[in-house]
C-alpha cells in the first residue's frame, strides 16, 4: 500500500511543484523585457489559468494529503498582488478618503469620428458623465465644421474643467492646475504626453499614454483558432513564433 501511495503521490507532487513554478513565472512576467524574452514576457496572459490549476491542486491535496497544501499556499501569498489585480475585492464606502480624486483615461477614437446626434456626441457625453477630476484622452480630434464635433462643443460640455492642455492627439482636462505639459518621444507612431499637476500641496506627474494594440490581424486570429482546433506538427512551431513575436512587440 505504501509503495502504491508513493507511485500516486510523487507524480502529483512533481506536477504540483511544476505548476507552482509556472504560476510564479507568469505572476512576475512583467519583469522580463519582451524583446529579449518574448515567451516569458507574455506568460502573464496565462496567469489566471495557472492560478486555477494550482487551486485544483490545493483541493486535491486537501483530500489525499493535507500537509502538502502548505506547498501551494506560499505561492498564493507571493502572487497576492497579481491575484488582487485579477480578482479585486472592493468594499463599498460612502465616505471617500481625504485628498482622493477620480481620474479617467480614455481612448476617444476621434469621438466616434466626430459624429453628432441631436447636437450631442455619445462619446463626449459618456466622458462628461463620469464626473472625473482629471480626464486624459487619446486619439483626440475635433472638426472645424459645425455639423461635426468642434473644439467649442467640447469646451462647452467640459466647462467644469478650468485647466486643459491639448497637444496633437493628447488632451488633458483637469480640475487641478496644470503646471507643465510636454510630449514624450517614443519609437512607435503613438507616444505619450507628460503633465505636472498641482494637487493640494503636492506636485503630481501624470503620463497620458496611447497604448498600442496587440497588432493581431484578422488573419492572425484565424490562424490562432486553426492551431487550437487542428494543430499541425509541421507548422505549429512557426505559427506560434509568429504570434508570440507580434504580442511581444505590442
Amino acid at each position: 500500500m505504501k509503495i502504491t501511495n508513493k507511485i500516486l503521490y510523487y507524480p502529483i507532487l512533481a506536477l504540483s511543484i511544476f505548476s507552482i513554478g509556472l504560476l510564479l513565472l507568469s505572476a512576475y512576467s512583467s519583469y522580463f523585457y519582451p524583446q529579449d524574452y518574448p515567451y516569458l514576457a507574455i506568460s502573464g496572459l496565462l496567469f489566471l489559468v495557472f492560478l486555477v490549476i494550482n487551486v485544483c491542486f490545493a483541493i486535491i491535496w486537501l483530500f489525499i494529503r493535507r500537509r502538502y497544501v502548505f506547498i501551494v499556499l506560499p505561492a498564493f501569498l507571493l502572487c497576492y498582488p497579481q491575484i488582487q489585480s485579477y480578482i479585486p475585492f472592493h468594499f463599498h464606502t460612502e465616505k471617500l478618503p481625504e485628498g482622493s480624486f477620480k481620474m479617467l483615461s480614455y481612448n476617444v477614437m476621434c469621438f466616434g469620428y466626430l459624429k453628432k446626434n441631436n447636437n450631442k456626441n455619445a462619446v463626449l457625453t459618456y466622458v462628461k458623465n463620469q464626473n472625473a477630476d482629471i480626464l486624459c484622452m487619446q486619439e483626440y480630434d475635433v472638426s472645424k465644421n459645425k455639423d461635426y464635433l468642434t473644439q467649442n462643443d467640447i469646451d462647452e460640455e467640459l466647462k467644469s474643467y478650468p485647466y486643459r492642455n491639448i497637444q496633437k492627439e493628447f488632451a488633458c482636462y483637469s480640475k487641478f492646475p496644470i503646471l507643465s505639459a510636454k510630449l514624450i518621444d517614443c519609437k512607435t507612431n503613438l507616444g505619450a504626453a507628460c503633465y505636472e499637476l498641482k494637487i493640494g500641496k503636492d506636485t503630481v506627474m501624470l503620463i497620458n499614454c496611447h497604448l498600442e494594440s496587440n497588432k493581431l490581424t484578422r488573419e492572425d486570429r484565424v490562424l490562432y483558432k486553426d492551431m487550437l482546433k487542428a494543430p499541425k506538427t509541421g507548422s505549429i512551431k512557426r505559427e506560434t513564433h509568429q504570434l508570440t513575436a507580434k504580442l511581444a512587440d505590442a
